[in-house]
């Protein structure tokens, strides 16, 4: 496994690309069809459901990866499946004692009928969140980056074609949203779904058999569900207080910048977790630490991360015009958010040591720090000035409380922090260099389109130099171009 690292992680964020050219089209389509009102309604039920669905296997998936076997990985599977459909039915039997209250919050009537979508997409997510650890676990990364086209390609597709039928209303993104994720588990089971089944057979499903991994695992409901739903919670603060605090056509322009910009670079960080995680865990077995893994994945997420997410905090304002004028002020948004969206990029992954080593209440702690720091940075925002302000105090108190984690991570695994800062200001040097000629026609034209080609023009100019100066890196793109490691599952 850590052999592949570097490959499995190209897998993935290549093969995502893909999923991510259809979001941004999408988005192109979606934001003439609907407003920003409605893209906010959509976020509240979006951030909703990302919290229910987080939580819905319990956190028993994260184990999945972690089976020293076939057996046991299955018997992880079969367990998450099963809790994710129990919860689901809970969910079922509270949405009456609840959906009143959460329309009115928000001052959206139309909640009140779409939160009865919320146990399918509990279920959904959770079905497909034990899918992919357990394909992480199988070493088929190939068929998640198929999931998530299917995922963009459907949500695309259905609400668009509600858009055109209904016209500008929520129930559209709604139903997109929530087809989109039962496309996705489709896809992994249409391509592995006759080795899944095998290797269920193979694990000879009991009650007894489920029940005694549920006591091996017990640390992951116990700790990693409580911090994974304030880790969701956390993820989903920002739109659900922006709503409470001002309105749903606020929610919407943050929801348009969070789905372009911030969603992709979530997934993106998701892919390489997948990949560190099992590679992590092989690694602590043999040589009882994870000290070469983790710098491989640290500088493999700086190089990925640092240019698009540079060239989003000076481009992103111009870049929106594409949308329509109606939605520049999302990209001033994205622009606000870009350096703790980086900072999120590049540490969040190998947080996921913490599971390899056991630590899940050091997990639980730093949660409650960021839920901490989140809603201080939000409610001071909000109380001295507007979004762009609450958004603000929210980013650089995040940013700062992801440096400090870096530094606990690397101390506890011997990494050297000053090592991660030299390469980090070196890759973003690197970036504002090459997007300073984009960044001087931002203010000379207001053509949206001569902007995208200067920044297109840098793009490539940083690829090449990438190419040219990490051999490791040039190996893998190599090996991808003559086809050593193209098989899709």
């Amino acid at each position: 496994m850590s052999k592949n690292l570097g490959s499995n992680i190209t897998k993935l964020v290549f093969g995502r690309l893909g999923a991510q050219v259809i979001n941004l089209i999408g988005s192109l389509i979606l934001t003439r069809l609907f407003s920003p009102e409605v893209f906010g309604v959509r976020q509240i039920f979006v951030s909703i459901a990302a919290i229910l669905g987080l939580i819905s296997c319990f956190r028993y998936d994260l184990s999945i990866p972690l089976g020293e076997n076939d057996e046991k990985a299955g018997k992880n599977f079969v367990l998450s499946v099963i809790l994710a459909f129990v919860f689901a039915i809970l969910v079922l039997i509270i949405i009456p004692l609840v959906k009143t209250s959460i329309a009115l919050r928000y001052k959206a009537p139309e909640l009140n009928i779409l939160l009865w979508f919320l146990p399918l997409a509990a279920f959904a997510i959770g079905f497909y969140n034990a899918l992919k650890y357990w394909v992480s676990y199988k070493n088929r990364f190939g068929s998640i980056a198929w999931a998530e086209f299917a995922l963009a390609f459907s949500v695309v597709i259905v609400a668009s074609a509600f858009g055109l039928t209904i016209g500008s209303q929520s129930i559209g993104l709604i139903v997109g949203y929530v087809v989109g994720w039962v496309c996705a588990f489709v896809m992994i089971l249409l391509i592995l779904g006759k080795l899944l089944i095998n290797d269920i057979r193979k694990s000879r499903i009991t009650l007894s058999g489920l029940w005694l991994q549920a006591k091996i695992h017990k640390k992951f409901p116990i700790y990693n569900t409580w911090s994974a739903l304030i880790n969701a919670i956390r993820g989903q603060l920002p739109p659900m207080i922006l709503g409470v605090f001002y309105s749903t056509t606020v929610v919407g322009y943050y929801s348009l910048g969070y789905r372009l910009i911030g969603l992709p670079t979530l997934v993106m960080a998701q892919s390489v977790a997948q990949v560190f995680l099992p590679a992590a865990a092989e690694s602590y077995r043999e040589t009882g630490n994870m000290t070469d893994i983790m710098s491989n994945i640290f500088k493999r997420l700086v190089q990925i991360g640092v240019f698009p997410i540079a060239a989003l905090g000076i481009l992103a304002p111009a870049l929106f015009r594409i949308f329509g004028e109606r939605w520049i002020e999302a990209g001033v948004y994205t622009s606000i958010l870009s350096g703790y969206m980086l900072f999120e990029f590049i540490v969040s992954p190998i947080t996921h040591s913490f599971l390899v080593s056991q630590s899940q209440k050091k997990i639980l702690i730093w949660e409650c720090a960021f839920v901490s720091s989140r809603l201080v940075g939000l409610f001071l925002g909000a109380k001295i000035g507007g979004p762009r302000t609450a958004l603000a105090c929210f980013g650089i108190l995040n940013g700062v409380l992801y440096i400090i984690l870096l530094f606990s991570l690397f101390s506890h695994n011997n990494v050297s922090f000053s090592w991660s800062i030299i390469l980090l200001l070196k890759y973003i040097g690197l970036s504002v260099i090459l997007l300073l000629p984009a960044g001087i026609f931002v203010w000379i034209y207001s053509n949206v389109f001569v902007v995208i080609i200067n920044a297109g023009i840098g793009t490539i100019a940083y690829i090449y130099i990438l190419y040219r100066l990490d051999l490791g890196l040039r190996k893998i793109v190599k090996a991808k171009l003559s086809g050593k490691f193209l098989n899709v599952v």
